[in-house]
């Protein structure tokens, strides 16, 4: 009974506390200067999805049977992003992000780290669609071109404050329409403090999703 419980300790103990080395190493990545700050944008998004359907073919209907058919065959992908971002004026990222998989249908993935010195910074972060130019397929334009249109965009202009040896995370909030920021605010005095639990899930999901 007492080597059941003490199994029972050990499969719950082991994965909280690998989530909690995973938020410790999330502080600094290895090998930064801890005199810096580090400025961190992390999201995953599917974005908006572009989808072309087409009636079935004769050859196509004869191969599926009538009661395995969809109305209309019909192809799914995402849209492209563009990510950039300045600092006090300077351009720090200009970053096309292209869809995962084969058939360009999986998330959009962001992670990028800017070391900064600690104080006040002026940033400006945009993320705006960006659809593939020279598309030859007029239906596959077309789809295109109307995801384009119906897409949402997302623009942050504020200041942050970073402190040295700890991270601003921000990261897309997809139902408030907006970027959220993370951790912002911690001095230097507080460096061995512990991020929030709502801080601490962030960077989990980002570290998870990456």
């Amino acid at each position: 009974m007492v080597r059941r419980a003490g199994l029972w300790v050990l499969r719950f103990a082991v994965p909280v506390l690998a989530l909690l080395a995973l938020v410790w190493v999330a502080r600094l990545p290895m090998g930064s200067d801890p005199r810096d700050g580090l400025l961190r944008l992390a999201w995953r998004t599917v974005g908006a999805r572009i989808k072309v359907c087409r009636d079935y073919t004769p050859a196509e209907l004869q191969r599926v049977p009538a009661h395995m058919r969809a109305q209309r065959i019909c192809a799914q992908s995402l849209l492209p992003y563009r990510v950039r971002a300045s600092v006090d004026g300077v351009p720090v990222v200009d970053q096309l992000v292209q869809p995962a998989g084969v058939r360009g249908d999986r998330p959009l993935f962001v992670h990028r780290d800017l070391t900064l010195a600690p104080g006040t910074h002026r940033l400006a972060l945009h993320w705006d669609p960006e659809p593939a130019e020279g598309i030859e397929d007029a239906a596959l334009r077309d789809a295109t071109r109307d995801a384009t249109a119906d897409a949402s965009r997302y623009a942050l202009e504020r200041e942050v404050r970073i402190a040295a040896g700890r991270i601003v995370m921000i990261e897309l909030d997809e139902a408030a329409r907006g970027f959220r920021v993370i951790g912002e605010g911690q001095t230097a005095s507080r460096g061995n403090q512990a991020l929030s639990g709502k801080d601490e899930s962030s960077i989990l999901r980002a570290l998870v999703s990456f």
